[in-house]
């Protein structure tokens, strides 16, 4: 591997730091976008195919399970092949997905589609997370990941609005016109900018030995999974929330995507929050903070709704402040987790993206499993997983924590020892 600042001249050679960002911003949102496009769509395609709403629902499940499966090849393929070759790759591919959805006759073409879709669209998170580990030194990486969320998250605030217009316009075949357009533009972008950072290839057997280091850890497992439940929380309200807009509370799509944009938001003001704040907070404040927040909104939730306080607001708001507590908590979790095989960021980037998704796939589809009208085993789920992500947190072992975990512990107790001290010194 090229040293780091071998790496930046050759992005610089290319594009600024900026510039490079704002675009692996956008190819990394290019597969969130087009689930989030999507969406306001599910009951147009719903009546459109006659089928059942967990039928329907295999289009979003099955291309989340679809997006974490070419996750877990794209790292390793990027360490292997070099970042450039696998972002243009992935967008050919998500281009040709976008245009079997377009001309889809029936459903099982569409969930094909779909998973083609996500297949191309995962190698732009996994790539553009271990560029940023290539270009940028290690104390700025979480910003610049807190970076790429948010330009993700706010093409996903607009997202479904967006949908809901299209759908609006002239059905739902109009969001792939849009999204294989999408595709063309990346394709060409990446072929343009983007820099090639690595000289070093791998061998493939190397790889094995290099996953099962990674999955023998428990705290790179903890973040896995406090990283899945997150994920796993959002993609369950976005894909369980169409139905109660329009059987709950009677709204159209465009207005499932103006709520679904406080959501977003409050996602996105999390992420501002970690850019602007990150070194005088702290990233296992920022992360402590933000699953606390997580656990006590999801709570919130299902206390208004068991009270049947009527509206959506009651609903979208407490859940636009729980996205805030996310978008405070994930940069810090992905950090984490990368800074833990620096020198295999593909693979460990991979291995992230694959575990948070297959969570939030199958939580996707069971959750679909039961009456989505009310909205009630959703916000059950809610609380379960948030506690589970807490518990994540405090039961990592503590043997085999990272410095960060020792440094809290040690803390605590050098506060306790002071107290103690202060309270004999009193007597």
């Amino acid at each position: 591997m090229r040293s780091p600042a071998s790496v930046n001249t050759i992005a610089a050679s290319r594009l600024s730091g900026r510039r490079l960002i704002l675009l692996l911003g956008a190819l990394t949102a290019t597969g969130p976008m087009s689930a989030f496009l999507y969406l306001p769509a599910l009951p147009s395609v719903q009546a459109s195919f006659g089928v059942a709403v967990h039928v329907v629902q295999t289009t979003v499940s099955a291309s989340l399970i679809a997006f974490a499966c070419g996750i877990l090849i794209s790292g390793p393929l990027s360490d292997r092949f070099g970042p450039r070759p696998m972002l243009i790759a992935g967008m050919l591919v998500f281009t040709l997905g976008s245009t079997l959805c377009l001309f889809a006759q029936s459903l099982p073409l569409l969930v094909a589609g779909r998973v083609i879709q996500a297949l191309g669209t995962s190698t732009g998170v996994v790539v553009a997370r271990a560029l940023v580990t290539d270009v940028f030194p290690p104390q700025k990486v979480f910003r610049m990941i807190a970076t790429l969320t948010m330009i993700m998250v706010l093409a996903n605030g607009l997202s479904p609005f967006l949908g809901g217009l299209l759908v609006r316009a002239g059905g739902w075949r109009n969001i792939f016109v849009l999204l294989t357009a999408a595709g063309v533009l990346m394709v060409a972008l990446a072929w343009r900018f983007i820099p090639e950072t690595r000289t070093h290839r791998p061998g493939g057997l190397r790889l094995l030995p290099a996953t099962i280091d990674l999955a023998r850890r428990p705290v790179f497992l903890a973040y896995l999974v406090e990283g899945g439940v997150i994920i796993a929380i959002f993609q369950v309200f976005v894909a369980t929330t169409p139905y109660m807009m329009q059987s709950a509370f009677h709204r159209s799509p465009e207005e499932f995507g103006l709520f679904t944009m406080f959501v977003t938001g409050g996602y996105f003001v999390g992420n501002l929050l970690v850019t602007r704040l990150g070194s005088i907070w702290g990233q296992q404040a920022m992360l402590r903070t933000g699953l606390a927040m997580q656990l006590g909104l999801a709570l919130v939730v299902l206390a208004l709704a068991l009270l049947k306080v009527p509206g959506p607001y009651a609903l979208y708001l407490p859940m636009c402040l729980l996205a805030i507590g996310q978008g405070l908590a994930l940069p810090q979790i992905n950090s984490f987790a990368l800074m833990l095989a620096p020198q295999s960021a593909g693979l460990a980037s991979s291995l992230i993206g694959f575990g948070q998704n297959v969570v939030s796939g199958a939580s996707v589809q069971f959750v679909s499993l039961f009456p989505t009208g009310a909205g009630l085993p959703m916000m059950v789920f809610m609380v379960c997983a948030a506690a589970f992500a807490c518990a994540c947190l405090w039961l990592v072992p503590q043997e085999n924590a990272c410095p960060l975990f020792t440094f809290a512990l040690r803390s605590a107790i050098v506060a306790r020892l002071s107290s103690s001290e202060h309270s004999s010194c009193s007597d």
